[in-house]
């Protein structure tokens, strides 16, 4: 299911009171305010609550890897004008073209689009994940140095790694409810599939 966790909730009032009736993919931007790190941040979550900008996006992705919620993901944002209708959107702090995107943005943004496509039933490729620049010509955002083979390489990951996690702990459990293990080999059990959490990166606790 959708397990996706805000750091912050902001309620802006641009956005078209009705739902979408399909949801095609997401459309990637980037903030391009020009302000520091931060202050970008900060500064693009006003506009969005700005009535007057009539602009917004789904959610919004800081350098440091907060994600707020600006419109709940349901509902019509204002983030590519004819795209609105069927596509997600979510922007990313990049104060000026050509700024990094760091390791923190790209992680967040792969579990939020993992959320996503999983919810509204779309694949994690090219054809469902756009750049801005992409659907129109006067835009530039994202653009270099953003990789968006890494974002789908991430996002698709994310699934094996769940499934993996979910093996492990039927395993676990199984083993558990058998009690035909000696005590050393229930320990040995346990230590090996900690083991291969440890290495996919995955420090879930034991039942």
């Amino acid at each position: 299911g959708v397990i996706m966790e805000y750091d912050i909730v902001v309620n802006s009032p641009n956005y078209t009171k009705r739902k979408r009736k399909v949801t095609k993919g997401i459309i990637l931007h980037s903030t391009r305010g020009g302000a520091p790190l931060g202050q970008e941040y900060t500064g693009t979550l006003n506009w969005f609550m700005n009535p007057g900008s009539y602009v917004s996006a789904h959610v919004v992705i800081s350098y440091a890897g907060e994600i707020a919620s600006v419109i709940p993901d349901e509902w019509v944002a204002w983030h590519a004008k004819s795209y609105n209708q069927e596509w997600l959107g979510v922007e990313l702090e990049q104060p000026n073209l050509g700024d990094l995107i760091s390791p923190a943005q790209y992680q967040k943004l792969s579990e939020w689009c993992r959320d996503m496509a999983e919810k509204y039933q779309f694949p994690l490729d090219v054809d469902h994940l756009v750049e801005h620049w992409q659907i129109d010509p006067q835009k530039s955002d994202i653009g270099p140095p953003f990789q968006i083979q890494q974002l789908m390489l991430l996002a698709n990951y994310l699934g094996d790694q769940q499934r993996i996690l979910t093996a492990l702990d039927v395993l676990w459990s199984y083993a558990q409810k058998v009690r035909c293990l000696s005590e050393v080999s229930c320990l040995e059990m346990e230590s090996a599939i900690v083991a291969v959490k440890e290495e996919l990166g995955l420090q879930a606790p034991m039942e």
